[in-house]
């Protein structure tokens, strides 16, 4: 059992690494008509953060596409209305929920490597109305989680998924 758990984390390690060094590379085919449920349920996440629902999170359902994902990191505090700012000079968006799961299951152990990867192209409101928006979080070994990160304060060194416009 032990031979094969560290096994497994090798290849989950080397297929991180792989993933992080192809970056430019990344690419699913994303279903917007997919309910977010059943979105939900095809990335197999431990833990569900409950803010995150079909309410909460309104489909914005425009058919299937294959997108091309970069994992963009800024290295400086910054604020998310300037995030979006700067994405939409370079010629980029935020991606939303519907992209983010689909690169979950294309991906599942990118967050091994980038740890919290965040959609900043999809908000919702958690119950005190506030704005949050979803990630996918690894904690440890095969544990990932869909989370909901409260838009409170400014990003400092996050990975975002960010798509072409």
């Amino acid at each position: 059992m032990l031979v094969t758990i560290i096994v497994l984390s090798f290849f989950a390690l080397l297929i991180g690494y792989l993933i992080k060094i192809s970056k430019k590379n990344l690419f699913a085919v994303v279903d917007y008509d997919l309910p977010l449920p059943k979105a939900i349920a095809a990335g197999k996440f431990v833990t569900v953060n409950k803010v995150i629902s079909a309410v909460s999170f309104p489909a914005q359902g425009r058919g299937r596409a294959k997108v091309k994902f970069i994992i963009k990191h800024f290295d400086k505090r910054i604020s998310t209305e300037n995030v979006l700012k700067e994405l939409n000079e370079q010629g980029l968006r935020a991606a939303t929920i519907e992209e983010l799961l689909a690169f979950g299951v294309k991906y599942p152990h990118a967050s091994r490597v980038y740890n919290c990867i965040i959609a900043l192209g999809t908000f919702g409101r958690d119950s005190a109305g506030h704005r949050v928006m979803a990630c996918i979080r690894w904690y440890s070994f095969d544990y990932r989680v869909l989370d909901a990160l409260t838009d409170f304060y400014d990003w400092n060194h996050e990975d975002l998924l960010v798509v072409r416009k």
